[in-house]
């Protein structure tokens, strides 16, 4: 083997002199090793002293059996381990595995016996299961784990949802498709962080869910009806959403009544919706739209808070209206300004982003006197005069 560093996933045998090499040249890396279906201890031993630190797991994703006592020395290993290609796994191994600090993968399982699971419980650190099959008691001991927990289940049944209510850790439900009321009854339960693959929900799961406190993260939602709008938007502690697209005019306006923090991935806004967002307080992201009329920009300028939009190019008539922003401002895709859009965004106070790729002297000048924090991290072009002016 000429170079046993290179595209380690391929490597299918490992000896104890080339493991040595990789463990040196991979220190605070992911050493990934999926190729192997066979894994000896002596050489165990050696993948046991690659220090990957918080990011840099080992992959073992080739082994299909685990033995107790390979599991036992891989657990003392400083950083993740994964073990995706195990289908099922023996208690004594659990045992073992269940000593390990850190990310542990084990998201092939097909199979959580009870007594498994009661092991994998005392485990400190995520874990990282598939879908498998398990019985109420199992989930029940699962839910006593203290880490992180990813389940990759797409539905998730009444009394494994009621088991991991009682789950002080992160929850991630990311591969979830359906959720229906008494499951949701119980996930609203939790005190701990609740992370939810659903796209879409209905209007009574909706309300269910917004009667929990706990931090609740809809990242995958594209849509929400009025209803569900509303519900969110009164709950205590409101969603995270990472992904809608598709609103209501209704639906805005409730979410920019009752919640501080709206993040939206729409395209465009109607002139209702844009009324609605004026009136606003808070933080507010719409790094999707690119484009809005100068009546739109000096209607939302009127927003209290932060403002970030995806606009590619401004008027001269939204510069000024951006100047009485109270708020930080970020217009990260503005790639060109004008000297007297300069002149007027200097004005603005708060942080300001552009994302400027030149300046003339007289742009440079004028935002130097922007009283706020001046951001411009696509700037390539910068002459010695320009440089001076910014630094005053």
């Amino acid at each position: 083997m000429s170079d046993v560093s290179a595209h380690t996933e391929t490597i299918t045998q490992l000896s104890c002199a080339e493991a040595k090499v990789l463990v040196a040249r991979q220190e605070g890396d992911a050493l990934d090793l999926r190729g192997l279906s066979a894994l000896p201890i002596e050489v165990a031993r050696v993948l046991a002293s690659h220090a990957g630190g918080s990011y840099g797991q080992l992959v073992l994703d080739g082994l299909t059996t685990l033995l107790p006592e390979v599991a036992e020395v891989l657990a003392l290993r400083d950083g993740g381990l994964s073990f995706q290609g195990l289908q099922s796994v023996s208690r004594d191994a659990a045992q073992s595995l269940a000593k390990h600090r850190g990310d542990l993968k084990l998201s092939g399982l097909t199979l959580l016996p009870d007594d498994v699971a009661a092991e994998l419980a005392g485990h400190f650190g995520a874990l990282k299961l598939g879908a498998p099959t398990m019985s109420t008691m199992a989930a029940r001991a699962l839910a006593s784990c203290q880490g992180d927990i990813w389940l990759g289940a797409k539905t998730l049944p009444e009394d494994v949802a009621a088991a991991f209510s009682e789950h002080l850790g992160d929850l991630h439900l990311n591969a979830l498709s359906t959720l229906d009321q008494a499951a949701a009854r119980w996930l609203a339960r939790r005190r701990g962080p609740l992370w939810l693959g659903l796209t879409t929900m209905s209007d009574e799961v909706a309300a269910v869910l917004a009667e929990g406190d706990g931090a609740l993260n809809l990242n995958f939602v594209t849509s929400l009806s009025e209803r569900a709008a509303e519900a969110f938007a009164r709950r205590r502690s409101p969603p995270r959403f990472g992904r809608l697209n598709a609103l209501s005019d209704a639906a805005v306006a409730a979410m920019a009544k009752h919640m501080r923090r709206i993040s939206l991935k729409v395209a465009s806004l109607s002139d209702a919706q844009v009324q609605s967002l004026a009136g606003h307080e808070g933080s507010l992201r719409l790094p999707k739209v690119s484009s809005l009329t100068d009546a739109q920009i000096a209607r939302l300028a009127h927003h209290k808070g932060s403002l970030r939009l995806g606009l590619t190019s401004l008027s001269d008539s939204a510069a000024e209206s951006f100047a009485h922003l109270d708020g930080d401002l970020s217009l990260e895709r503005v790639v060109t300004l004008s000297d007297e859009q300069a002149v007027a965004l200097a004005r603005h106070r708060g942080t300001l982003v552009i994302g400027l790729h030149a300046l003339s002297d007289a742009q440079a000048e004028s935002l130097a006197g922007h009283a706020g924090a001046l951001w411009l991290p696509d700037l390539t072009i910068l002459s010695d005069m320009q440089a001076a002016s910014l630094a005053r």
